[in-house]
């Protein structure tokens, strides 16, 4: 079994390995006292892809049907250099105004598939808010 648990009003995931799946995934309550937002399940492989991306980007990212991640971004331009940037890396991607579609499925390994996707999403980011963002 594996937890992680962020800041307060953060996502809080425990991982049961043996299964493949999350067995808890849920927004803690905000500071001011509020109640949890929502309590899901996940696969093990989704959680990873949606926590990879927060802890390293700090963009919300939630599954999406047919077999994609729905990450937020700050701006539809955003969205669309970073869709472009990570199809460059040869990682399909997709994007719809502000969010961004990166492929996720429950299939994945987290030391293959997940991996990629996260790093793509991450190193995609970095360099838009070093080099391309600031200048917009």
């Amino acid at each position: 079994m594996h937890e992680m648990a962020l800041a307060e009003g953060v996502l809080s995931v425990v991982l049961d390995a043996s299964e493949g799946r999350v067995v808890r995934n849920a927004l803690r309550a905000a500071p001011d006292g509020g109640a949890p937002v929502a309590v899901v399940e996940l696969p093990a492989a989704l959680a990873e892809i949606r926590r990879g991306i927060w802890e390293t980007t700090g963009l919300s990212a939630e599954p999406a049907e047919g077999g994609w991640m729905t990450i937020t971004c700050q701006s539809a331009k955003m969205a669309a250099w970073l869709c472009a940037t990570i199809i460059l890396e040869n990682v399909a991607a997709r994007c719809e105004g502000e969010r961004l579609l990166v492929p996720a499925s429950a299939s994945f390994r987290i030391d293959d598939e997940v991996k990629s996707v996260v790093t793509v999403v991450v190193k995609t980011h970095h360099y838009w808010e070093q080099h391309v963002g600031s200048a917009s």
